[in-house]
């Protein structure tokens, strides 16, 4: 009698299970705390409930395929089933049992069987299938059909099995010993068993991970059995070989002892734990008979799997985008801890393009278990992704860069295919995209390393969901826009909808503030750094000496809060391992400069920096008046105003949360609450219709966000070893950090004064045309972190400005420095300055990390050096025509108009490439996109954020030493025409915020400053 399953039990057992399993949760959520004004206790919100009832849907829906047992009668029956449910539940099924009935094709009932080893071709039909286990049971011998040939087609239906992507462990059970003990076989194909199986798996896989094949017979006669090992039902079951029947017939002399056993069959098959254990092939959402389609019966019995294929393609399901499941070149312990895992492969030059064919490239992922950042509770997983391209030259013996990108909640891929790293993307003219090797990518004088953290942000993740996503929502990944997985629905347009898999999308499952991140990103370095101890430039192998570090932390937006904690951290750990408080195996994380590029600070700096620049900037664009400024100004500056709620919350964070582990609610709520005051504070300066990312543009002018559509190809996922779909930022992330006011804690400019202090290099590098962070913010910056270090105090502010000399003697910007304290100012560059003056910007960060004079590149005695000239900086920019937008399907909240996402939403248009573009004839949208004439200038980029298709300037034509050192008189680099007007998003407000007026902000202010969030959710993110 089989077992019951769920469904068989009565449906009022089941009810009792389900009250049992759920009775002891209890679902919280409204309640006040008890410092906060209000009632005693407020009812739950019945959201909460229906998310918690969504949650353990979720959760069911995802462990269901994961853990039970699909058992088919016949391959017809898998078939059936399998093409008729989404792809989301193929490939997470991980157990099927399927018995293999030769199937006749032809309704008249005959004995024609399908010779094409069916049983292993039926699994072609189903991308990303991934078992752990598949039994096959072979029923053709019990059916008594055909003659000798029904042997040798199971004999090669095992082969083609054995051949097959599928699984991981298979079982085949045949009734009888026919299949090889038989006579027949005029093909003479068969060959000694299963010594012949193994070495092919063997070959495939790899004998040295596990890979192997081992041939049981379970006797009839049970009590002359012999052996250890027994089937599901108490059998027992001991090896067999046999030879081939026809030689048996030829030469009796070779049959062993086995030759003459009767009874059942069993091949059991283990793959190599590197093998690739996934199907690829052609998806079809429609049902075998269908399938079939053929009035009198189904496939010629020759029919080629070709043939089949090419049937299917035209079928293919389009709204699927789900990664198959990956493999890795190697998955090994960390040597400083085994409690960290990294998963890595070597990714080729296809997928990222450089210039020299030797640069090696890995991707992959560190993998902590949760309580790995303890005493921080840490409750769930965390996988980290990263991607390290090798220097150009002699990356033995170069330096290591780390690259944070911002957010909090951005991909550092974004700065990796638009900014600095060694690759750009070239749109082909059928619309796919390319790689080719970027001129001025760092790589040119670093190792780099890309991180994609918090968990949660780009390709990190903490758990995998698979969801549908509709194109049309504000944040469509995002846990409250996403969808149970689901096929197409009816009148959608297949460009609008997805299924994918991606992050948990849950707040609590992020390390939600930048002092948790610091231990994470520690955490990852050892992990990283002992697997590839060649590419940490302090203990590189070979050598006799430990050297002084040359790793430098460089960090963009966001990251102007991430990097200043980052590396005090750092050297916070490096004074516990000498001390001998953490383990003597862990590696010092000496860093020899930090970079942060318009970064965020101190966000009392930034709100006032950003009122100044919105009244008065060197592009001559004002849209706040004096009156308007100065009451500002005041309002900053008084009581429960924005500086005194910033320190506030930095009191309380010294006396209640010293660890940064946002445990405390009264500190929650007061740093919070002082991120939305300051916030409000400037409104005045974001108040405008133009991008607060580059004042010159409207705010849908983006770079383009080709990569996106690039790095969630199929292909692409593979080569990076990403099981999880591509997206730019995490609203989780950005949730989890602004509600514990993250930005406002910090004490980021002591931090980085305190490394000045240590003797590392500290850069600050803005782009003039950011508002958000912009170059007046930067300045100041530079002086307060001068007030802290003795020193630097005086000499540094009398430190003048001196041009910025890069290739042919062009002046990118200009730079004030003094020691190891530098500030650049880049001109005609928004807010991601490497975006806009590439060269320029790659020319400052070499300098930096190799401890030159920026302005010229010269080698100097950093302890005596200081530039010279005025005290400010005053070239005046010139802003030149604005480029078109393009509205991208996958940013469609940024980088659409309100006409063109009401468009969308109507599921109108077409999409190629991923730009979104009206149906021919439309002018709904039209007005939108109308510009001025575009500038003539030099062509760097166009406004796709990809480089034209033209051959790429080699790295021999533009020698190494030109972007080091100026060596003629210079000249204003005029290239900050249309082609280069084009800002990004990685430190924006969140998609749903609206500006209102005036009166309704002061109002909102007021209450805030009695101690309400209000509007938090909707405003206090500014620094997305």
């Amino acid at each position: 009698m089989d077992a019951p399953n769920l469904l068989t039990i009565p449906v009022e057992l089941r009810e009792l299970i389900y009250g049992f399993l759920f009775r002891s949760y209890t679902i919280r959520h409204g309640f006040k705390h008890p410092s906060m004004p209000g009632k005693d206790s407020e009812p739950s919100n019945r959201i909460a409930l229906l998310l918690s009832c969504r949650q353990i849907f979720a959760e069911a829906n995802r462990h269901l395929p994961l853990n039970c047992t699909l058992h088919f009668r016949g391959t017809e029956n898998l078939l059936e089933t399998l093409l008729s449910v989404d792809q989301s539940v193929v490939t997470r099924l991980r157990h099927a049992r399927v018995r293999a009935f030769p199937f006749p094709l032809y309704p008249s009932g005959s004995s024609q069987y399908y010779p094409m080893y069916y049983a292993a071709n039926a699994l072609t039909l189903f991308p990303g299938l991934c078992l752990d286990t598949l039994v096959v049971e072979d029923c053709w011998h019990g059916f008594g059909m055909g003659d000798g040939w029904r042997d040798v087609t199971t004999y090669f239906d095992i082969e083609t099995l054995l051949k097959s992507d599928a699984w991981k462990e298979l079982t085949y059970i045949t009734p009888c010993t026919d299949f090889i003990a038989s006579g027949y076989d005029h093909l003479r194909k068969r060959s000694a068993q299963p010594g012949t199986w193994d070495a092919l798996i063997k070959e495939r896989d790899g004998e040295e991970f596990g890979a192997q094949v081992k041939m049981y017979i379970v006797p009839y006669k049970q009590e002359t059995a012999t052996g250890d090992e027994r089937t599901e039902d108490g059998r027992i079951m001991q090896p067999w070989a046999a030879k081939p029947g026809h030689e048996v017939n030829e030469n009796w002399r070779i049959a062993g002892p086995e030759q003459d056993l009767k009874g059942e069959v069993r091949i059991i098959a283990k793959r190599g734990k590197r093998s690739r254990a996934v199907q690829l092939g052609l998806s079809q959402k429609t049902t075998w008979s269908e399938l079939k389609g053929k009035e009198a019966g189904g496939f010629a019995p020759e029919v080629s799997p070709i043939a089949l294929f090419l049937t299917l393609f035209a079928g293919l399901s389009i709204a699927q985008q789900y990664p198959l499941p990956v493999t890795y070149d190697r998955i090994i312990k960390s040597p400083i801890n085994p409690d960290i895992t990294i998963s890595y492969k070597k990714v080729n030059s296809r997928t990222c393009a450089t210039t020299s064919k030797w640069q090696k490239q890995y991707s992959g992922y560190i993998n902590f278990p949760p309580l790995t950042l303890a005493p921080y509770q840490q409750n769930y997983p965390i996988n980290t992704f990263f991607w390290f391209i090798e220097a150009r030259n002699n990356p033995e013996k170069a330096p290591l860069t780390i690259w944070l990108s911002g957010g909090p909640g951005w991909t550092s891929m974004h700065e990796l295919f638009q900014e600095i790293g060694p690759c750009k993307l070239v749109q082909n003219p059928d619309g796919t995209y390319r790689t080719e090797p970027r001129l001025w990518g760092w790589d040119r004088s670093s190792n780099i390393l890309f991180i994609d953290q918090p968990t949660q942000a780009g390709f990190s993740y903490n758990e995998r969901v698979n969801a549908s996503i509709d194109f049309s929502e504000d944040d469509p990944a995002s846990l409250a826009s996403r969808m149970q997985p689901s096929p197409l629905p009816a009148d959608t347009p297949a460009w609008r909808f997805k299924n994918g898999t991606f992050a948990s999308g849950l707040s609590s499952n992020t390390e939600r503030l930048s002092a948790i991140a610091a231990r994470s990103s520690w955490h990852f370095l050892q992990g990283f750094l002992s697997v590839f101890p060649q590419y940490n430039p302090r203990i590189r192998p070979g050598r006799t000496i430990v050297k002084s570090s040359a790793i430098n932390l460089f960090a963009e937006s966001y990251g102007g809060t991430y990097g200043p904690i980052f590396a005090d951290y750092y050297e916070e750990q490096n004074g516990k391992r000498k001390q001998g408080t953490i383990p003597a195996n862990t590696l010092d994380i000496h860093l020899s400069s930090v970079g942060i590029i318009n970064g965020i600070l101190d966000v009392v700096i930034a709100a006032t920096a950003a009122l100044n620049f919105a009244h008065n900037n060197t592009y001559g664009i004002s849209w706040v008046d004096q009156a308007t400024l100065q009451d500002a100004i005041s309002g900053i500056n008084s009581e429960g105003g924005c500086r005194d709620l910033a320190q506030q919350c930095q009191n309380m964070v010294a006396l209640s949360d010293p660890e940064g582990f946002g445990d405390d609610a009264d500190t929650n709520t007061v740093c919070a609450t002082a991120l939305n005051v300051c916030t409000f504070a400037a409104i005045a300066a974001y108040n405008v219709p133009r991008s607060i990312y580059d004042i010159r543009v409207k705010p849908e002018v983006s770079p383009g966000f080709a990569f996106s559509e690039y790095l969630n190809q199929a292909n692409v996922l593979r080569a990076l070893g990403a099981p999880v779909n591509f997206t730019s930022s995490s609203g989780a992330v950005l949730e989890a950090f602004y509600s514990r006011g993250d930005a406002v804690r910090g004490a980021q400019l002591s931090s980085l004064a305190g490394l000045l202090a240590r003797g590392i290099r500290v850069a600050l590098i803005h782009g003039d045309a950011d508002l958000i962070c912009n170059w007046y913010g930067g300045q100041n910056y530079s002086l307060e972190i001068a007030k802290l270090v003795p020193g630097y105090k005086t000499s540094f502010p009398a430190a003048g400005y001196a041009d910025i000399r890069v290739k042919n003697a062009n002046v990118g910007g200009q730079v004030r420095q003094f020691g190891n304290l530098s500030f650049s100012r880049i001109y005609d560059a928004g807010h991601q300055a490497p975006y806009y003056q590439q060269e320029t910007t790659f020319t400052i960060f070499t300098r930096v990390i190799q401890g030159r004079d920026v302005s010229t590149g010269r080698r100097v005695d950093l302890f005596k050096f200081r530039t010279k000239g005025p005290s400010t900086s005053q070239h005046l920019n010139v802003v030149p025509p604005e480029p078109a937008s393009v509205c991208w399907i996958r940013e469609a909240a940024d980088t659409c108009t309100s006409d063109e996402r009401a468009a969308i939403a109507a599921g109108q248009g077409n999409v190629k490439a991923g730009i979104w573009t009206p149906e021919e004839g439309s002018t709904s949208t039209k007005t939108k996109r109308k510009t001025k004439t575009k500038t003539k200038e030099k062509k760097t980029k166009n406004h796709r954020g990809v480089e034209p298709t033209k051959p790429t300037v080699t790295e021999a034509s533009v020698p190494l030493i030109d972007a080091f050192m100026a060596v003629s008189t210079p000249t204003i680099d005029k290239r900050s025409g249309a082609s280069t007007l084009a800002p990004s998003f990685p430190f924006r407000l969140p998609r749903f915020v609206v500006f209102v007026d005036a009166a309704k902000e002061q109002k909102k202010q007021r209450k805030i400053r009695d101690g309400l969030l209000g509007g938090l959710a909707s405003a206090a993110a500014l620094f997305l």
